[in-house]
């Protein structure tokens, strides 16, 4: 086992802790990504080296808890001092070693150097707050905080894409290294990563013309192919939970005014959304239901889910990242208004949510 770690990527750190919270391993990699040997902090508290004053570790004590009680593995991230006091940002995943008695003894885990990511996503949050606040600025940090917060969101839609892209690919190389029989298989893999590469290539022209100023016109899209659209590229995603997905369009919103690539990002972002949801979910039947219908002069499209749900009163979805929301769903609101519409969850009965936005229809 040891062995193994010593050969993670240098962006990568294996620790483990005891249930007193001293660190009793750290892997090599420590040194380049935070400075210090491993032999300097073995047997210190790892508390020592978090920044405890950041708003990620408020819940510290709570977390702390969860680790040692034996439910799986956690995920969440770490803001760290380095060695010359500087904050890094990981992302941590850890599980629970249990001795003979099944007595959660030791906590292990990998922590990946997200600190690029991270400040991005701040900077995003920084710039919404600007934004929805009017304030004024003095024009000397508005363009970089701004570009910073395109980052964000770029680097967030990438994600998805790229991942695809690994999976596809990965599975092409396993049916070869075991002798695939059908060349339709390899096919199919790679026409999917060739997809996901051309998704990925349409995100980045999207904020390629954003970031330039570029007018981007709202043409007639057809709503259903929109849908399913989305729905095809989250399949991987959706297949490796079993959740079951319907979708339903009503007469008079078949088409909308739209811009077809950012509209790809909001659909993308709810089902994703929707499927992380059901996932804590108990239920036998894990479902989702994607519907449109005309209310009013508006399409009203709604991604709704059998999950645990959120808050029982109707919000709008208009704040910063920060305030609790996640980067997904703060882009998926920005895009809907930009759209002339709004973004809204209310609960699903009788347990669950409902992710509302609403949109021009198309009379073409």
């Amino acid at each position: 086992m040891r062995f193994l770690v010593e050969q993670l990527t240098s962006d990568t750190l294996v620790f483990a802790n005891d249930r007193q919270g001293r660190i009793t391993y750290l892997s090599p990699s420590a040194e380049e990504l935070i400075g210090f040997e491993p032999s300097q902090v073995i047997g210190q508290r790892y508390h020592d080296f978090l920044d405890l004053q950041h708003p990620l570790h408020q819940d510290l004590p709570e977390r702390t808890a969860k680790r040692f009680s034996g439910d799986g593995a956690h995920e969440y991230i770490a803001p760290v001092r380095d060695a010359d006091g500087c904050v890094r940002y990981f992302a941590l995943k850890t599980t629970g070693r249990t001795d003979e008695h099944g007595r959660v003894v030791e906590n292990v885990g990998f922590a990946r150097d997200v600190t690029a990511r991270q400040r991005a996503v701040e900077a995003a949050s920084r710039a919404s707050e600007l934004i929805e606040s009017g304030a004024p600025t003095d024009g000397r940090w508005e363009i970089p905080t701004l570009a910073s917060a395109g980052n964000a969101e770029l680097i967030h839609e990438l994600s998805q894409p790229l991942f695809a892209i690994q999976n596809h690919l990965a599975i092409a190389e396993n049916r070869l290294a075991f002798g695939a029989s059908a060349v339709e298989d390899l096919s199919s893999s790679i026409g999917s990563a060739a997809a996901s590469g051309d998704r990925a290539a349409e995100l980045i022209r999207v904020y390629r013309d954003m970031f330039h100023g570029r007018h981007r016109p709202l043409v007639s899209v057809s709503l259903v192919s929109m849908i399913d659209a989305s729905i095809q590229r989250c399949s991987d995603f959706v297949k490796q939970t079993g959740v079951k997905i319907t979708r339903s369009v009503g007469p008079g919103c078949k088409r909308v005014e739209a811009d077809r690539d950012r509209l790809g990002q909001v659909l993308d972002n709810l089902i994703r959304n929707a499927v992380q949801n059901v996932q804590s979910n108990q239920a036998s039947r894990l479902r989702i239901a994607i519907d449109a219908a005309l209310v009013g002069d508006r399409v009203e499209v709604v991604v709704a889910d059998n999950g645990p749900g959120l808050a029982a009163a109707p919000t709008p979805l208009a704040k910063p990242a920060s305030r609790g929301m996640g980067l997904g769903l703060s882009i998926c609101a920005t895009i809907v208004r930009a759209h002339g519409g709004r973004l809204w969850h209310t609960t699903n009965q009788p347990h669950g949510a409902r992710f509302h936005f609403t949109l021009d229809p198309s009379h073409d």
